[in-house]
């Protein structure tokens, strides 16, 4: 559950797949298959801060 958690973290602050697969011991392929990369949480908050650029460029 913590490499969960932290992957979540490190890719949500657009940490690169491979610093994060570094960091965590493994290869890129690994990280890429086994952990996830986003949460309910964080995918609600991209989509809000995209539309919220949208709406400021208007």
């Amino acid at each position: 559950m913590i490499r969960k958690g932290y992957s979540v973290r490190g890719t949500s602050r657009n940490i690169d797949s491979g610093s994060m697969s570094d960091s965590m011991g493994n290869r890129e392929r690994t990280f890429l298959d086994s952990y996830q990369s986003s949460s309910k949480k964080t995918r609600r908050t991209a989509f809000a801060q995209a539309a919220k650029l949208l709406e400021d460029k208007q």
